[in-house]
């Protein structure tokens, strides 16, 4: 089943737990949905495209965000650095990643934050 624009949220746990929406919907679902519930949902599947897409989303909550930040794949930490909505502290622990990808990309996040905040 593909991801229908309309879908409730009730709907998405639905299909969800029924593991009737493929892969593709479900990061389609990651990248453009507003809905909290359906993001802390998706930020534990075990596709890594979809928690990524999940860690892009600005309306990721900063709970799920700090929880992606310790995520086994350096994608998702790098997506968590460059997140608008990621605490500064979360990017300060992400510039000492053992992923030269992620602590060069966050190191650059910062000083754009701090530049911003001067």
């Amino acid at each position: 089943m593909t991801y229908k624009a309309n879908m409730t949220c009730k709907e998405f746990k639905i299909q969800y737990a029924l593991g009737t929406i493929d892969e593709d919907s479900l990061c389609r679902i990651a990248m453009i949905t507003k809905n909290k519930s359906i993001l802390k949902i998706l930020s534990n599947h075990e596709d890594f495209d979809v928690r990524s897409f999940v860690a892009e989303n600005s309306r990721t909550s900063i709970k799920v965000l700090i929880t992606l930040s310790k995520d086994n794949h350096p994608n998702i930490r790098h997506e968590v650095a460059m997140n608008p909505n990621t605490p500064m502290k979360v990017i300060e622990k992400l510039c000492i990643d053992e992923n030269y990808w992620v602590s060069h990309d966050a190191l650059i996040q910062l000083k754009s934050l701090r530049k911003h905040d001067s």
